[in-house]
């Protein structure tokens, strides 16, 4: 996580604020997959942003500050913090949740009695974010709940952010920027045939620190992690820029097409033929 002490405090002093002075209100939610050459120019809004990436590269300059865009990461914007974005080859997919901060006796918006801060996060365990995104997704979209429909609401969103407090606190709040520079410089160049000693360099370790520093931080090996977004940007390359399963093996550098389809289903539980039939 990206995570200065003012930025630790002011979230601190948000989630304080509920349940006996204020509750959380969402405004809108989307499950979205963003245009093709997506971007945001800089910018503000009035309420808050949390934005789960399911898909995609790119990156978040926050306040000067660059936040990668990375499945399974998740970003909260506060109200009036300058921002922008950018997609890099992959066009990011996410949930994304608005929302205010509101008095429980008057109900009108307190969002801004917080000072602006952001939180950008990895989580451990992306795909229990995942669901419960989608779990909200839902929750908003169905009418049927009828008056308890906001106090559903609020629950999930409390219970998100909760989650996401608990676990950087018990993370101790320490986050490596060296060696995210190293897992951009992947995401980049996904076709490329990684050395770990160039990825060692990039982050300013030896070798051998930076495979143990990499594992550590991101609960999967360098290695792993750079045959995972190879596979992740062959899915990319079958179903969003319509590419033979022979043209995404030949790029992906497999002289065979059949060791590439084998390696394609066991990571996505299906082969690349019936993923490119049913887009």
């Amino acid at each position: 996580m990206i995570l200065n002490d003012n930025n630790w405090k002011r979230f601190d002093e948000l989630l304080n604020m509920t349940p006996y002075k204020g509750h959380f209100q969402i405004h809108d939610i989307h499950n979205v997959e963003l245009r093709k050459k997506w971007g945001l120019s800089q910018r503000k809004i009035h309420d808050y942003l949390l934005a789960y990436i399911r898909d995609g590269n790119g990156h978040y300059d926050i306040d000067g500050n660059i936040c990668p865009i990375v499945p399974g990461n998740m970003i909260l914007i506060s109200p009036d913090l300058i921002h922008s974005a950018q997609q890099y080859d992959i066009t990011p997919s996410l949930y994304s949740i608005r929302f205010g901060l509101y008095d429980n006796q008057l109900l009108k918006d307190i969002s801004n009695e917080v000072n602006p801060f952001y939180i950008y996060h990895s989580p451990s365990n992306s795909q229990y974010y995942r669901n419960l995104m989608n779990e909200t997704y839902k929750c908003y979209i169905n009418v049927s709940y009828g008056t308890n429909h906001k106090r559903l609401l609020n629950a999930y969103m409390t219970k998100i952010l909760s989650d996401i407090y608990c676990e950087m606190s018990n993370e101790g709040k320490s986050y490596d920027m060296r060696l995210e520079r190293a897992r951009v410089y992947i995401i980049k160049h996904p076709l490329k045939e990684h050395d770990i000693n160039e990825l060692a360099k990039i982050s300013g370790y030896s070798s051998a620190y930076f495979s143990k520093k990499f594992k550590a931080q991101y609960n999967i090996s360098p290695k792993s992690y750079i045959f995972e977004n190879k596979m992740k940007y062959s899915r990319t390359l079958l179903t969003e820029y319509n590419y033979s399963i022979k043209e995404v093996a030949n790029k992906l550098g497999y002289s065979d097409q059949y060791i590439f389809s084998n390696q394609f289903k066991k990571t996505f539980g299906i082969t690349p033929a019936k993923m490119k039939n049913s887009r």
